[in-house]
C-alpha cells in the first residue's frame, strides 16, 4: 500500500477547511517516514497512518518512536554525556531489546521461508535480502579450503604481540 497515499487520504478527509492552519505537519511527516521505512525495511504495517490509532497499541511501532526520540536527544549531546544518557535511560533500552526481538523473529521467519519466496521478496524488503545475502556468503564460505575461509589462520601465519 502506498504510505503517501494514505496521507494524503486522510488529509482531504479531514481537513476540509482550507483556512485552517496544521500544526502537527511534523508528526504526520514523522508518521508517514516510520510507515515508508517499516515497509522498506520489514514489509510491516507499522499502523502510523491509519485513523483509528492502532499506533497506540503496536509494540514495535512504540518502541520506533521511543527510539527515535531518544536519538534525536542523543545527536544534540557530547559523546560521553550521550553515553551516559543513553545507559540511563530506561525507557530507550527498553524499546532497543523490543526491536532487538522483533528483528530476531523477522529474520527467522526469512530463514525459514523458501528460497523462491525470498528470491521474490528480495527485491522489496531490507530483511529478506539480508538474509538472503547472507545465507549466499556462507554457501560461498563452505565451499572454500579451509586455509581461505574467514577468521581462519593458516599454521604457517604467525603472530606476536605488540611491544
Amino acid at each position: 500500500m502506498d504510505c503517501t497515499d494514505r496521507l494524503l487520504d486522510r488529509w482531504r478527509t479531514h481537513y476540509t477547511d482550507p483556512k485552517q492552519v496544521q500544526l502537527n505537519m511534523i508528526e504526520q511527516s514523522q508518521q508517514l517516514l516510520m510507515a515508508v521505512f517499516g515497509f522498506i525495511a520489514f514489509d510491516y504495517d507499522l499502523h502510523t497512518l491509519d485513523d483509528d490509532s492502532n499506533s497506540e497499541q503496536n509494540e514495535l511501532t512504540q518502541a520506533f518512536y521511543s527510539l527515535l526520540n531518544t536519538m534525536q536527544i542523543l545527536f544534540r549531546l557530547p559523546v560521553s554525556v550521550a553515553r551516559l544518557f543513553w545507559f540511563l535511560n530506561f525507557k530507550a533500552r527498553r524499546a532497543r531489546a523490543v526491536i532487538d526481538r522483533y528483528l530476531e523473529k523477522m529474520i527467522e521467519h526469512e530463514q525459514n521461508a523458501s528460497e523462491d519466496t525470498r528470491a521474490a521478496r528480495k527485491r522489496t524488503t531490507l530483511i529478506a535480502s539480508l538474509v538472503t545475502s547472507l545465507q549466499q556468503d556462507e554457501q560461498l564460505e563452505a565451499a572454500k579450503p579451509e586455509e581461505e575461509k574467514k577468521g581462519r589462520r593458516s599454521s604457517k601465519q604467525t603472530y606476536s604481540p605488540r611491544s
